[in-house]
């Protein structure tokens, strides 16, 4: 009996949390879903404006604006899915810590409408 409940209160958070991350949405940037295959999401963001600078090795690199700066993004893909799994940014560099914090601030309100 006692295996049983411990068996239990074991399993029960396991379930628990199993279900809940099915629930989580995927992932945007703005406003693209980066959670399927690189060459799906490269193409909606060159339909979106941006220019596709290079793609090899599950990587590619594209080119745009986002808000009123040239930004670099990064969409890096698994090797064997071929799904993106992150995509990184790179800003326009700033000179001082408070322009990169009201930059920060800016394009973080931004993609979080």
């Amino acid at each position: 009996m006692k295996r049983i409940i411990l068996a239990l209160v074991l399993l029960l958070p396991n379930l628990i949390y199993a279900q809940a991350g099915t629930l989580k949405p995927a992932p945007e940037f703005a406003g693209i879903k980066i959670d399927s295959s690189l060459d799906y999401c490269v193409k909606q963001f060159v339909a979106k404006g941006y220019k596709l600078e290079k793609s090899e090795n599950n990587i590619a690199t594209l080119k745009g604006t986002l808000g009123a700066d040239d930004i670099e993004l990064f969409l890096i893909a698994t090797i064997s899915s071929k799904k993106v799994w992150k995509a990184a940014v790179y800003f326009p560099e700033q000179s001082t810590w408070s322009g990169l914090k009201q930059k920060y601030s800016t394009l973080k309100d931004l993609l979080d409408s």
